[in-house]
């Protein structure tokens, strides 16, 4: 029997390889990496209690997407993309242990802590959290005396986390969801039932500063924002789109706006996805039950001032995976 280790790496091999939409001898090696992560019961691979890490390495493309191999890891509660300065720095907690992490995957993927803070030495109290080209993090959570909260951080070039301030959340405002832009944020938040409207707002995370606003009144998807470069995509609940840019003022400027986009919906009222792994130039779209069994696969899109039309098939397998972090 091997053991537990080699168990788990060939169970996510095999488990990577059914992703792959073209053969490694096909292609030349993409340079835009994601990591694809969960943690699982111990007992699954070891017989014992507590959790596991379980994690692969995949590169992306417009013509596919394809994992490369299994990445050792230990249990994260969250997982994030932090980078800054040029580095692919990812942020970790985990709630059991009250531990925060910064670390890097390198070349071979294999990943490496650079800095660890155990046993609740730094407050983590965050849900959300996204680095804007600066590497800028907006940090979005609750605590209990507050409420909801606003935070600014940084992952410095040495790998030491850095909380620069915290504030309460304007007017209790709770986004779930946030995207880095070229020099600030956006979030967006919907309104209270039973209206089904949303906000988006363009944030400045270092001066605390709102910039700007933009109204859907069919309220977003859940996620509905994509990002790349200075190109913002946003789509509704009723599948219409809008393909934005950041003015040199950090003001919202629409350069398409599509009703029905075919692109992502059908008369029906179906969509193409609900969720959106973003690396530059190329876009992982899969729906809730992609990674499900009998899923229906997922897809490449890539986003321009025309539209985020689908670039290449992604088979579909039956793993679920928590997080999809560019690393």
């Amino acid at each position: 029997m091997p053991p537990p280790i080699l168990k788990i790496a060939t169970a996510t091999t095999f488990v990577g390889l059914t992703l792959a939409a073209l053969s490694r001898t096909t292609r030349a090696r993409p340079a835009n990496r994601l990591l694809l992560y969960r943690y699982a019961d111990r007992k699954q691979f070891f017989g014992d209690k507590g959790r596991v890490g379980v994690a692969l390495g995949a590169t992306i493309t417009p013509n596919g997407f394809y994992i490369e191999k299994p990445v050792q890891m230990d249990a994260w509660d969250f997982i994030t993309s932090a980078r800054s300065g040029g580095k692919n720095w990812l942020l970790l907690s985990n709630l059991d242990t009250r531990t925060v992490a910064t670390g890097l995957i390198d070349e071979n993927f294999v990943f490496k802590i650079s800095q660890i803070y155990p046993n609740g030495a730094v407050s983590f109290p965050w849900q959300v959290v996204e680095a804007d080209r600066r590497g800028y993090l907006l940090m979005i959570g609750v605590t209990q005396k507050e409420g909801p909260v606003f935070g600014f951080g940084e992952v410095l070039d040495d790998g030491t986390f850095v909380e620069w301030w915290r504030t309460p959340s304007p007017n209790s405002m709770f986004p779930r969801y946030a995207v880095g832009l070229r020099d600030a944020h956006a979030f967006y938040v919907d309104d209270d039932a039973p209206a089904t409207g949303t906000t988006v707002y363009v944030f400045d995370v270092k001066h605390s500063q709102i910039l700007c606003t933009r109204r859907f009144e069919a309220g977003l998807r859940n996620r509905g924002i994509v990002v790349d470069g200075d190109l913002i995509y946003f789509y509704d609940n009723q599948g219409t789109t809008e393909i934005c840019e950041l003015d040199a003022n950090r003001q919202l400027v629409r350069i398409k706006r599509t009703e029905f986009d075919r692109e992502i919906a059908t008369p029906a009222g179906d969509f193409a996805f609900d969720r959106v792994a973003s690396t530059p130039g190329a876009h992982l779209c899969f729906d809730d039950q992609t990674f499900g069994p009998g899923g229906p696969g997922a897809q490449v899109r890539v986003l321009s001032r025309k539209g985020f039309p689908v670039s290449a098939p992604v088979s579909a397998t039956d793993f679920t995976w928590y997080y999809y972090t560019r690393c």
